[in-house]
């Protein structure tokens, strides 16, 4: 995936450097159950490969840092 997008643990790390408590994943999970943020990006590897960590876009990290 390119840079601009983010990771669970990318942004937490972002959250992180602010000062701020680490959140947790079932945070970012209520907020895209509430449609505060939007669904990340989470591309398969193929037949039985498994998945990459859901990504969201840089847009999406700012929000997540916004509300967190």
């Amino acid at each position: 995936m390119s840079d601009d997008t983010y990771t669970f643990d990318a942004m937490a790390a972002l959250v992180v450097e602010r000062g701020l408590p680490a959140p947790g994943k079932r945070a970012a999970d209520g907020w895209v159950r509430m449609g505060l943020i939007d669904r990340p990006h989470r591309p398969g590897l193929g037949r039985a490969g498994g998945r990459e960590p859901r990504r969201w876009p840089a847009t999406q990290a700012a929000l997540f840092l916004a509300l967190h």
